[in-house]
C-alpha cells in the first residue's frame, strides 16, 4: 500500500507541474463585435497577438458553413489577407467571384478544401484595398459539376473599419 501511495503522489505531482507548465503557454484570447463582423484574436505570448476580423454565415441547426470571410494579417509588420471560406461541393474550376458595391466582379481561385468548405485566399488585392470604405461585399460561386447551381451571398461592410482600426490599434485583447 505504501509503494502505491507514493505512486500516486508521484504522478499527482508530475500531473500538477505538466498543467503548470501549459498554463503558462496556453494562448489567451479575446473577440469583439462590430456591426456585422466580429474580431477574435489569440495572443501565444506578450507580444505574440494574432487576430481576424470576420463575419459567418452558418446553418442554424448544423452550424454547417454558407460563407466565412475573414480578414488577416492587419497587425503592423504582416500582409493584410482576405480568406473567403464556402460550403464543400463548390465547383472549384469556376472560381469564386467577389466584389465590393458596383465594382467589377474579380474571379479567384480556390486554394484549400477541408472539412468545412473550400478557401480562397486574397493578398494584394484592390478588393481588400476598398474593403473598409464598401457597403457591401458580394460572394458568387458555383455549386455541383452538373447542375452548377449559381449561389450568391451578401455581406454588410457595417463595421469593418472599426474594427480594422481596433486592430490596428492594438486595443483588442488588452480590454
Amino acid at each position: 500500500m505504501h509503494h502505491s501511495n507514493a505512486r500516486f503522489v508521484l504522478l499527482a505531482a508530475a500531473l500538477a507541474l505538466a498543467l503548470s507548465v501549459l498554463g503558462h503557454h496556453r494562448a489567451a484570447h479575446a473577440q469583439s463585435a462590430f456591426g456585422a463582423w466580429a474580431i477574435s484574436c489569440v495572443a501565444e505570448g506578450p507580444r505574440d497577438t494574432q487576430c481576424a476580423l470576420f463575419h459567418r454565415q452558418v446553418i442554424e441547426n448544423s452550424g454547417a458553413i454558407l460563407l466565412e470571410v475573414q480578414l488577416v494579417g492587419l497587425e503592423v509588420g504582416r500582409t493584410p489577407t482576405l480568406l473567403i471560406t464556402v460550403p464543400l461541393g463548390a465547383n472549384l474550376p469556376d472560381q469564386l467571384g467577389a466584389k465590393i458595391d458596383e465594382s467589377v466582379d474579380q474571379s479567384f481561385e480556390f486554394s484549400t478544401c477541408g472539412n468545412r468548405g473550400c478557401t480562397v485566399r486574397i493578398q494584394n488585392s484592390e478588393l481588400i484595398d476598398r474593403f473598409s470604405e464598401g457597403i457591401e461585399l458580394q460572394v458568387t460561386y458555383h455549386l455541383g459539376v452538373e447542375d452548377k447551381r449559381e449561389v450568391e451571398r451578401t455581406v454588410s461592410l457595417f463595421g469593418v473599419q472599426e474594427g480594422i482600426d481596433k486592430i490596428k490599434s492594438a486595443e483588442i485583447g488588452q480590454e
